[in-house]
């Protein structure tokens, strides 16, 4: 796995290999070999040189300019809601009564379901703002403890935003990506 980041402003690229996170060693039975791929973007932390930073998982398409992102108020996290559309969600109440996140007035969510279920973003993009320096936060820690499971890199994130008490959550729309 590899990040690609710009060495200045106007300058060429670089490719920084990310040195892969693997599950603990008693979670490996639960896990599937793809999840190293997950846990592995949460190094984005390790990136202490960038005041903010745009992570975009490797199949998203861009189709317009999203440099406004950049220009968005630090200690917020910036992401889209996931689709419970696919085949992975398939055996929620979410995917079988056919809720849309991103549309939610499409399908109303049924009383005798309970209350309806918190937003869950998708952890293919996100803002990242400089959080480095503050020692209250431990992120180290965070990414060593995220488990073996079901959107791993989700749960450690959200694992992790919970222990920010200044972080803002904003989902925004991602007409630009697909």
């Amino acid at each position: 796995m590899c990040m690609i980041v710009d060495d200045e402003i106007f300058g060429l690229r670089n490719v920084r290999k990310i040195e892969p996170v693997y599950p603990s060693k008693n979670q490996t039975k639960f896990a599937k070999a793809y999840y190293v791929i997950n846990y592995s973007k949460l190094r984005i932390w390790e990136f202490v040189e960038y005041s903010k930073m745009i992570y975009l998982d490797g199949d998203v398409q861009v189709f317009e300019n999203i440099d406004q992102l950049f220009d968005l108020p630090d200690n917020h996290f910036y992401v889209v809601m996931d689709c419970f559309c696919e085949k992975t969600w398939s055996n929620t109440p979410q995917h079988k009564i056919g809720f849309c996140q991103q549309f939610p007035d499409k399908v109303q969510w049924p009383a005798e379901l309970g209350p309806k279920p918190p937003l869950y973003f998708n952890a293919g993009f996100f803002t990242w703002w400089d959080i480095y320096n503050d020692e209250t936060l431990d992120y180290k820690n965070t990414l060593a403890s995220v488990e073996a499971e079901a959107g791993a890199e989700k749960n450690g994130l959200k694992r992790f935003l919970t222990t920010v008490s200044e972080v803002v959550v904003h989902y925004i729309n991602a007409p630009s990506a697909a």
